[in-house]
């Protein structure tokens, strides 16, 4: 028998069965669950039989260089789909938007083009070599990141066109000049006010509408079904939040109130959430979130499950919350504990509840801030509103009375030269509307638009003008 380690063979452990075992030591496989200690013991007569011999210790190497290897690129592979489904779901969202132009919507649907082709490689990815998974998820990464700042070069334009139409900034022709001159001193500061978001609620308005509470009903229903009881139903949790990608930034904050009114037992009251702290991850108790939707979901998901499902729940938070406006630094601490967690080998549960419900308190603080900024700017736009258009009625009403009172004028001069009176007036009978002089007599209505028209029109019908158009006649005649 090979005496491996030229060690006296009474120092050798003893087996019943294989005889002397030496001590093995091999890298990488005793960091594994499999082999918890460094030293494995092995048979010397079993790796004689085995063909071993003095080559172990370099195949062990080997095997655990590669099992290393592999599980590096199954994991980054796995976290880079994470993100393109989660990008997907955000990309498909912005893709409903009634606002994109065509040029933004073949953008878009060229990544969802791209995102599909890239699935159908992942799903065909189980016999690839560890290069070809690191090459394919480096290729993923690629794509997000570049997806993202299309995204947000999109959201940018339809920002600054809305902003543009608000402002009323389109080309006028020069018959018009003035007049937006004179108003345009009026709206600066209306538009400054302008906040982009729900005056009741606080939501982003490039979100799109806020979601049915039907639909919120529904999807937590199937949401606490999955995690209620004995058991989880993984596939039901998976076709909601992964496949289907039902949770998203559009919808995170409302669910997770939805839930509170079914399931949550109010512990996410808004007068309560402002005087909650998750930034103590030191401190363990939860009891007083520990029925919400974050905490019951993350507290039912084994660890791959986590692995899983918390960046597609914290990638809709961080959508959210950059789109509520939310200051970077008041969130960086959560997103940073719970990518660190997700990290290690035994993932606290607790800290990944705060981390989420942490950066759920500040969409809820700035939405809150949102909605109080949005109504008071409508109050200010609905006030400037009312007095563009007061004295807009205030200069149509003057413009109107020029208007009469120059045809009332060359109506009196037209008469005074046709009757040769400088001294007369138009009898208080000649009503004068839209441009046109009208005198009721003897139940018919007499029309013209000038003097010469109305004294022909009296004068076919056998009237003497003077008679009923003059002032002091009229007078006399009554």
């Amino acid at each position: 028998m090979p005496n491996f380690y030229n060690m006296p063979i009474s120092s050798f452990t003893y087996d019943s069965i294989y005889g002397p075992m030496v001590p093995q030591y091999r890298p990488f496989v005793s960091d594994t669950i499999m082999f918890p200690t460094a030293d494995v013991w092995t048979s010397a007569l079993m790796a004689d039989t085995m063909g071993y011999t003095a080559n172990m210790p370099q195949l062990d190497w080997n095997w655990g260089t590669k099992w290393k290897q592999d599980w590096n690129a199954n994991s980054n592979l796995q976290s880079a789909t994470k993100n393109l489904v989660a990008l997907e779901s955000q990309i498909k969202s912005l893709m409903e938007l009634d606002t994109l132009n065509a040029s933004q919507k073949e953008r878009l649907q060229s990544i969802l083009d791209q995102i599909e082709a890239l699935k159908e490689r992942i799903n065909n990815a189980q016999n690839l070599q560890a290069a070809e998974k690191e090459a394919l998820a480096q290729e993923i990464k690629q794509l997000v990141e570049e997806s993202i700042k299309t995204a947000q070069e999109i959201q940018k334009e339809l920002q600054a066109a809305a902003e543009a139409e608000a402002t009323g900034d389109t080309s006028t022709t020069d018959d018009s000049s003035t007049t937006s001159t004179s108003s345009s001193s009026h709206t600066g500061d209306t538009e400054d006010n302008t906040t982009g978001f729900d005056a009741e609620t606080g939501r982003p308005v490039e979100l799109g509408d806020k979601p049915e509470k039907a639909a919120l009903r529904g999807l937590n229903g199937r949401l606490f079904n999955a995690i209620d009881g004995w058991g989880t139903d993984y596939d039901a949790l998976k076709a909601a939040i992964i496949t289907n990608g039902e949770i998203n930034a559009g919808n995170i904050i409302e669910l997770i109130d939805n839930w509170e009114l079914y399931y949550g037992e109010n512990q996410l009251s808004f007068d309560k959430i402002k005087n909650l702290d998750f930034t103590n991850f030191n401190d363990t108790d939860n009891s007083e979130w520990d029925q919400t939707l974050i905490s019951r979901l993350i507290e039912d998901l084994g660890h791959y499950e986590k692995k899983e499902f918390v960046p597609v729940l914290l990638n809709a938070l961080i959508t959210r919350a950059e789109a509520a406006g939310v200051d970077d630094s008041k969130i960086q601490a959560y997103i940073s504990k719970i990518n660190n967690e997700l990290g290690e080998c035994c993932i606290g549960e607790k800290e990944i509840v705060k981390g989420l419900l942490g950066i759920y308190k500040e969409i809820k603080l700035q939405e809150a801030e949102n909605a109080e900024k949005e109504t008071e700017a409508q109050e200010a736009k609905e006030a400037e509103d009312a007095r563009k258009k007061a004295e807009e009625e205030a200069k149509i009403q003057a413009e109107k009375e020029k208007t009469e009172s120059e045809a009332k004028a060359r109506f009196v001069k037209a008469m005074r030269d046709d009757l040769g009176d400088k001294e007369l007036e138009m009898s208080n009978d000649i009503k004068y509307e839209d441009g046109i002089f009208k005198i009721e007599i003897e139940g018919i209505t007499y029309e013209g638009r000038t003097y010469a028209q109305l004294a022909k029109k009296l004068k076919d019908d056998g009237y003497e003008p003077k008679e009923f158009l003059v002032k002091e006649q009229f007078d006399m005649a009554a």
